[in-house]
């Protein structure tokens, strides 16, 4: 092992090029020896154009250990990035924290002399508005800007690595997004550490401004997924060590047969949309789903593909138009239409949307691993693509 003090590890998915850029230029800017430290950035399942814009900017740093986990097409999982960044770092002491961050000059030599072995260290940041444009003189100005609530611990969290290694890493069952921070940091308080948090005006470190994903976007995660993390956490506070088959690991290209889907190699059967969009409709397509996943040789695969905007109609009807709706529906044929409402009158009506009841339906075919080897999602593209490898 190299004599390095300090590992700095921080993930990446397809995020803003310049945002990296700034933060690859303050840890370069760091007063502190470069030789007893090192950034280790993991790239998580970033697309291919990220990924070759990330790999060129990343060249020009000598201090950055880079890192490509292919992770494409499953859910952002913040642990298993982390933990594999983890793996591959060399520091005594292990600083997880945020690609979107910018550290004044001298936060490492500040920092340098406050680890300890029994501690775990906090840091709040301050936040950068969206409208943010003064980047050459944001060292001058360092407490203009609001501070970071005390609960985003996953901004900045610093332990020796024998404590990271003892918990088994962060716990990999928290994908999307949400309490992988919370729930680690609880874990390590648990073997005793003494918690620290930094003072913010002696280094400054900044956030830059980027939309919010998180639980209150509908589109990021299934429904009820973060109700059942939450969960999760609760019944499983006393459980110290997680990740019991495994932590950390890096995936490769042949680590992922979804792939290869995209090479016209993979066997697969495709699986139609219904005709129609009720909720019986959508009853008998999980049906036929799981009929069809069933038939399935292993190493096959199932995939479901569909335009991006299909499904996405206006929810709310007035009384007049459902009145209509209801007199003209005999005469009405709606097999071409994207969706097929089930309405009386008055209230609101029930329907089947391919985005994101898809979405949801695949997830709870895949987010255990009992039954595939491999899968895939894609729903940024233009085409919706839902895959999965029987094992």
């Amino acid at each position: 092992m190299k004599s390095i003090l300090l590992s700095i590890i921080v993930s990446y998915r397809d995020r803003d090029i310049q945002s990296v850029k700034r933060f690859l230029d303050s840890i370069l800017a760091q007063t502190y020896c470069h030789r007893k430290f090192e950034l280790v950035f993991v790239n998580s399942g970033s697309r291919i154009e990220y990924s070759k814009e990330l790999e060129s900017l990343v060249a020009d740093y000598s201090f950055c250990n880079y890192i490509y986990n292919e992770t494409r097409g499953r859910p952002w999982n913040r642990s298993l990035a982390l933990n594999s960044g983890i793996k591959k770092a060399n520091g005594e002491y292990i600083l997880t924290t945020d690609v979107d961050l910018i550290f004044s000059n001298n936060f490492l030599e500040n920092l340098i002399p406050k680890l300890n072995y029994e501690t775990k260290i906090h840091s709040q940041v301050y936040l950068l508005s969206e409208y943010f444009s003064d980047w050459k003189n944001l060292i001058s100005r360092p407490t203009d800007f609001p501070l970071s609530p005390v609960v985003s611990l996953g901004l900045f969290i610093l332990v020796h690595r024998d404590i990271i290694y003892k918990l088994k890493g962060f716990d990999e069952y928290y994908r999307y997004w949400g309490m992988e921070d919370i729930d680690f940091c609880k874990r390590a308080g648990s073997l005793g550490l003494r918690t620290v948090w930094l003072n913010t005006k002696s280094s400054p470190i900044y956030h830059q401004w980027h939309p919010h994903a998180n639980y209150s976007k509908n589109y990021l995660m299934p429904n009820f997924w973060y109700e059942e993390i939450n969960f999760y956490y609760a019944i499983n506070k006393s459980n110290l060590v997680r990740n019991q088959t495994g932590w950390g690991h890096l995936y490769t290209k042949n680590d992922r047969p979804s792939l290869k889907y995209f090479e016209g190699s993979l066997e697969i059967k495709y699986v139609p949309l219904p005709n129609s969009y009720t909720q019986h409709a959508k009853g008998e397509f999980i049906n036929k789903l799981i009929n069809q996943f069933e038939l399935l040789n292993s190493g096959e695969g199932l995939v479901i593909r569909y335009p991006a905007n299909l499904g996405k109609p206006n929810l709310k009807l007035t009384l007049f138009e459902k009145f209509i709706f209801q007199k003209l529906r005999k005469k009405l044929h709606l097999s071409g239409f994207s969706i097929v409402p089930s309405i009386e009158l008055g209230k609101s009506f029930r329907y089947f949307s391919p985005w994101p009841d898809i979405r949801d339906i695949f997830w709870m075919l895949i987010k255990d691993s009992h039954y595939q080897m491999d899968f895939y999602m894609d729903t940024m593209s233009p085409e919706h693509i839902f895959l999965i490898v029987k094992l």
